[in-house]
């Protein structure tokens, strides 16, 4: 009976043995598996730093837009006006030069006119003067 409780001792000895090293074993895995958490966690954390200075700019460009958008907006009446004031300005001008285009065609005319007349009378002086 001793020799079947040496050997119960014994193997109850090799299981708790067994268990130790599986345990040492699943400890260093655990070990190795919250090293590259950690590792993970920190480039998480990098990576939402990253992201909340890029959300910064970019709300900063947002911002800067609106800006211009406001001042453009703002300023769009003024510029129709001021196109309006030139386009107005040309057709002024354009029709100042046609009245005067016109002045001057009718002048060539009169002038056509009288030279035609004239060189008539000239043609005709000698029968007339005879």
């Amino acid at each position: 009976m001793a020799n079947q409780f040496d050997h119960d001792v014994a193997s109850t000895h090799v299981k708790l043995y067994t268990e130790i090293e599986l345990l040492k074993r699943d400890n260093l895995q655990l070990k190795e598996i919250l090293s590259k958490l950690d590792v993970s966690v920190e480039k998480i954390a990098d990576a939402a730093t990253n992201i909340s200075k890029i959300l910064a700019l970019h709300e900063q460009r947002v911002g800067m837009l609106s800006d211009d958008i406001a001042y453009f907006s703002k300023n769009h009446s003024e510029i129709l006006a001021d196109l309006k004031n030139t386009k107005d300005n040309i057709n002024k001008d354009n029709k100042e030069r046609d009245e005067r285009i016109t002045k001057l065609e009718q002048y060539r005319w009169y002038i056509l006119g009288a030279a035609t007349a004239i060189g008539f009378v000239v043609d005709k002086l000698p029968d007339l003067l005879k």
